[in-house]
């Protein structure tokens, strides 16, 4: 299932999670669908990733389930379908505040 949030005349977001370890992966693949795992997909750093396409509430269940299961993971974002995906900065506002947006 494609997790897209579209707000008004705003281009769409897309949310990435990416994975740093083998089972941080299985995790991830256990609870998304088959169809959100994107290979090999460019990022602004000019690096390719392989990462997962999810919603902001799965975002939010794997960061409050990180201690306990030993997730080791990094978040990215890309604004409109052709937006470079970068990585997602906390500093910016907060993580419920981007939800909202």
């Amino acid at each position: 299932m494609a997790h897209v949030a579209i707000r008004g005349d705003r281009a769409p977001t897309f949310w990435y999670v990416y994975p740093r370890d083998a089972g941080t992966n299985k995790v991830f693949s256990d609870n998304l669908d088959e169809e959100d795992s994107c290979e090999e997909k460019l990022c602004s750093d000019g690096k390719r990733r392989n990462l997962w396409r999810c919603s902001t509430s799965n975002i939010a269940e794997f960061e409050n389930s990180a201690t306990d299961l030993r997730l080791r993971f990094r978040i990215f974002v890309q604004e409109g379908m052709y937006g470079k995906i970068r990585p997602w900065l906390f500093g910016q506002f907060s993580f419920t505040e981007a939800k909202r947006r």
